[in-house]
């Protein structure tokens, strides 16, 4: 038997494992980061990474030590062939290029000189000898505010990349392929380094154009001057370079030639060019770059070689080491990555695809900058500037600039870390809210959250957090790891009506997230130790001394923060120094003390309160007047004892987030998570308040309410029961696969078959032709109570999921027959059901099909004949292109007047016919029945169950 640690549950209601399951994790991990190499900085590398991370945050790691076996061999397999087979190893050098002052010393001195000359004069005529572009002085870096500017940009030609962290390149990184077709697609560093911070303050909302010391020359974040140089190497012969744009290629006498193509061009690589220097320029802003190597054939072979090793290196690894229990344990994880990379392709591709410019003038540049140079001071071992993270005294929010090192190791020149940690929100989001509320609630709110952003004022919605992660702010990690305490929180402590809690707490976690949203957003502070108190108070209160002292050593490395602050620069400062100045806290206790003695005074004009007047609109505008009510609300819920105690706690921290509102920031991203809690605390005193007062008062609006459009189509998703059963299938899934057991999980979402299952009388015997993996066969033993269940399928594996299904060999028997032996002997079922059969069936053999199907019934026995209706033509042919995708298959649907003409001649007597959708599957149900006959021979018994593996 194969022993699994920590085998995550489909509902998060499970210890999670100890020490022993998370250094499994940590080493499944690390084996996932050798075959896929450091720093991970492509799209398709990063993928398989968050497929692996979900993998094993959501399911179980095996201890078996075969299995670890396989895994290292697979590794140890991938690495030798990265070894044996060559890669082109291109060695590349980048730079932002802005030839003035001392960085003109440093160009000259150590870029070739006559491609040096070459790019100064192309900067000279876009920033300098261009009257268009130059309304001042030829000499504006001697000006006086660029002398409040670093008066060097570079300390070298080529800059440092975070590629190389893991590398000993020759100039900047090395590189199995370059291309670009944009700034952030270059992958450039350096432009985010707080040298080159140039904005200028504007009018506009959300706009920013350049600034400071390069006003008058016009230069642009959004289109810096950079190069990217490679030299070219015996490997690339054969290949070709293909660009748009600006080019110099190196000349047998060292010379270098310009190459300007306005079209996209290519030039193919010889023997000769080995050696060779080609810089690629995007200086001139109206001179567009884009710029790609193509590697000779064999070379690319080699890279695909690669590539598909990787691939299968990791599936391996995750195969051999992980288990996912049930189906379900992956849709929330999925939901969570595809919601988080869609809003990012729609709000800023490149942010994905490349590395993102960051916005002069905003927090978010400065925090990658300060992560880069302690990422660097970690690589060349220099651990106290490392730990002193770019101040002696925490100004700018002090977690950040440390995960965004991590990012560096981890992923180089990318975005990469980042959108890992915001992908989940949703999770930690979905365990607090299915604490709270019913399967069906949950699921349609997490849903909403992440897809459809209705409650964006009330800030539940993913999109809002991932534009705040695009700009660079600590909003998304802060308010995800607060929200991660908050999920293992309320998945250890009783709530009515609800899964018996996790114990032990893992209060240590609890502790550390917490830490971690502190340190990233220092607001959270008041709320965190409200947090802490009532935990610890509850934990104390129940005798569990050993989690509460380890919640507070979980919380202790806050305690770094205020360490860093008195060890550098000699003051006790708690977290940071921005926290009592003015742009920050912005109305003190004294201005409301002001306001309220000038309301005594009935001076309404006085300044006090003008200010707190001022503020309160920015709180909350009178547009939003409905946030008030869910204010009052989440009061209530915290003052009423009639709610639990968990619930009252939940209220009681979104409330102190609103506390610090008042008198700090209120607006945008540093309200969002106070918002949404009391969203939450609103949602649940409406549920079960609200909704019971109005249904007991006024019935009639209720059901109003549930035929208006869209909550009608979403409660045919989530309602009746249809997830309910798709939950139900989940359950049994696990031994048939991820494929099969996919497809019948879902299918109660595309067929009706809660329908169906109403049909069947307790007791009753049902044949399910066709019957697949045995879904409905599941549904009918588990909710219809049927007496037995039988079917048969022409796919052997179908058959072999469905005798997979928990059911003693008596009630259930599914058989294998090949298409040619024809429908078996359907005499002993009282009900035959045919769901979404008909259309698979070939339009010439469909009447001869049903044909077949009734002469097998016996007499009074009823068919359930379910399929797509052919006349509803966009959703038959939704329904065609859905069997294309899954089954390769182009089915032939017919419409419901032609299925119930094909009954008829087969001598069945139509007894019902209704229209159900399903999503957007049009579906007819008919309910056929074959007319009794005198017969003196008993009804046969459905066919002997053979043994079905428990």
């Amino acid at each position: 038997m194969t022993k699994v640690v920590d085998a995550a549950p489909a509902r998060p209601n499970q210890p999670a494992g100890g020490l022993m399951g998370i250094l499994a994790r940590c080493a499944v991990l690390a084996l996932v980061f050798m075959i896929l190499g450091v720093p991970v900085t492509d799209v398709w590398r990063f993928l398989l990474l968050t497929v692996a991370v979900m993998a094993l945050c959501f399911g179980g790691v095996r201890f078996e030590g075969r299995r670890w076996v396989v895994a290292l061999a697979s590794v140890v397999a991938v690495a030798a062939l990265n070894w044996l087979l060559p890669s082109p190893h291109i060695e590349e050098g980048h730079n932002v290029y802005i030839p003035v002052g001392t960085s003109l010393d440093v160009f000259n001195t150590e870029l070739p000189p006559d491609a040096q000359r070459k790019m100064q004069q192309i900067f000279d005529e876009s920033y300098i000898n261009d009257p268009k572009n130059l309304p001042g002085s030829p000499d504006w870096w001697k000006s006086p505010v660029f002398a409040q500017q670093p008066s060097r940009f570079v300390d070298h030609a080529f800059s440092t990349s975070s590629d190389a962290l893991w590398q000993q390149p020759k100039y900047s990184r090395t590189a199995d392929a370059i291309d670009f077709t944009s700034q952030e697609q270059a992958r450039i560093g350096a432009i985010n380094r707080i040298a080159y911070n140039f904005y200028r303050r504007s009018d506009k909302k959300n706009h920013q154009s350049a600034s400071g010391f390069a006003t008058d020359a016009r230069i642009d974040r959004s289109s810096m001057p950079f190069f990217v140089m490679l030299e070219l190497n015996g490997a690339l012969a054969g290949g070709e370079i293909c660009w748009r744009g600006q080019t110099l290629w190196e000349e047998p006498d060292g010379q270098f030639s310009l190459v300007d193509h306005a079209d996209r061009a290519c030039r193919a690589i010889t023997e000769q060019d080995q050696g060779k220097r080609v810089f690629a320029l995007a200086i001139a802003p109206d001179k567009p770059l884009s710029f790609t190597v193509y590697p000779n054939l064999p070379h690319r072979a080699t890279l695909w070689a690669k590539i598909a090793a990787r691939v299968l290196g990791v599936f391996i690894v995750l195969a051999a080491l992980v288990r996912i229990e049930t189906i379900s344990q992956l849709l929330l994880p999925i939901g969570a990555v595809v919601s988080t990379l869609l809003t990012i392709l729609i709000i800023s591709p490149d942010f994905l695809l490349g590395f993102h410019t960051y916005l002069g003038g905003n927090d978010g540049l400065t925090h990658e900058s300060l992560g880069f140079s302690i990422s660097q001071a970690l690589a060349l071992g220099h651990f106290k500037e490392a730990f002193r993270g770019g101040e002696n005294v925490f100004y700018f929010m002090p977690g950040l600039r440390y995960l965004k090192a991590i990012e560096d190791m981890l992923f180089g020149d990318t975005n990469f870390g980042m959108i890992l940690c915001t992908g989940f929100i949703p999770i930690f989001l979905y365990f607090i809210i299915s604490r709270l509320f019913p399967l069906r609630w949950s699921v349609c709110l997490i849903l909403i959250f992440m897809f459809i952003p209705i409650f964006e004022r009330f800030g539940f919605a993913q999109f809002l957090y991932a534009r705040e992660m695009i700009k660079g702010f600590p909003e998304p990690v802060g308010y995800g790891a607060f929200l991660g305490a908050l999920a293992l929180i309320a998945w250890s402590v009783p709530m009515p009506n609800a899964a018996p809690p996790r114990s032990p707490m893992p209060s240590g976690w609890i502790g550390l997230a917490l830490a971690l949203s502190v340190a990233m957003r220092p607001n959270l502070a008041v709320a965190a130790a409200l947090l802490l108190v009532m935990v610890g108070a509850w934990l104390l209160l129940e005798r569990r001394w050993k989690e509460f002292v380890v919640l507070g050593l979980g919380f202790s490395p806050i305690l770094l923060i205020a360490l860093h602050n008195l060890y550098f620069g000699g003051k006790f400062v708690l977290l940071t120094s921005s926290a009592l100045i003015s742009a920050t806290f912005i109305t003190p206790p004294s201005v409301y003390l002001s306001a309220f003695g000038q309301l005594l005074h009935l001076n309404f004009g006085g300044e006090g309160l003008a200010l707190v007047r001022r503020h309160l609109n920015n709180w909350n505008h009178l547009a939003d007047f409905y946030r008030l009510i869910a204010l009052f609300a989440a009061l209530w819920v915290m003052l009423a004892r009639t709610y639990p105690l968990p619930l009252r706690g939940l209220a009681a921290v979104a409330l102190s987030m609103q506390v610090v509102l008042l008198f700090y920031l209120p607006t945008g991203r540093y309200a969002y998570l106070a918002w949404l809690l009391v969203f939450l605390v609103f949602l649940v005193a409406f549920r079960e308040g609200f909704l019971p007062w109005l249904s007991q008062s006024y019935p009639g609006s209720l059901r109003r309410l549930a035929r208006l459009p869209g909550l009608r189509q979403m409660g045919g998703v989530l309602g009746s029961s249809r997830w309910s059963h798709a939950h139900q299938l989940s359950q049994v899934t696990p031994p048939m696969g991820f494929i099969t057991g996919l497809k019948t999980v879902c299918r109660p979402l595309v067929s009706p078959l809660g329908q169906v299952l109403q049909l069947f009388p307790r007791g009753s015997r049902v044949f399910d032709v066709d019957c697949g993996s045995g879904g409905l066969l599941h549904l009918a033993l588990n909710d219809a109570g049927v007496s037995h269940a039988a079917g048969y399928d022409v796919s052997s594996k179908a058959v072999g999921a469905a005798q997979t299904l928990p059911w003693r060999s008596e009630r259930l028997h599914v058989v294998h027959r090949m298409p040619g032996e024809g429908v078996p002997d359907l005499s002993g079922a009282d009900y035959v059901t045919l769901c979404d059969v008909l259309h698979h069936v070939p339009p010439e053999a469909k009447a001869s099909f049903l044909k077949d199907i009734t002469e097998k019934m016996r007499p009074g026995a009823v068919l359930v004949l379910v399929d797509i209706d052919a006349s509803r033509r966009g959703g038959s042919w939704m329904n065609q292109l859905h069997d294309l995708i899954v089954s390769q298959e182009w089915v032939v649907p017919v419409a419901a007047h032609v299925a119930r003409s094909m009954l008829q001649q087969a001598g069945m007597v139509i007894r019902e016919e209704s229209f159900v959708r399903s999503l957007w599957y049009p579906h007819y149900l008919i309910l056929a029945e074959k007319p009794s006959v005198p017969s003196a021979t008993p009804a046969k018994p459905l066919a002997p169950m053979s043994a079905a593996p428990g």
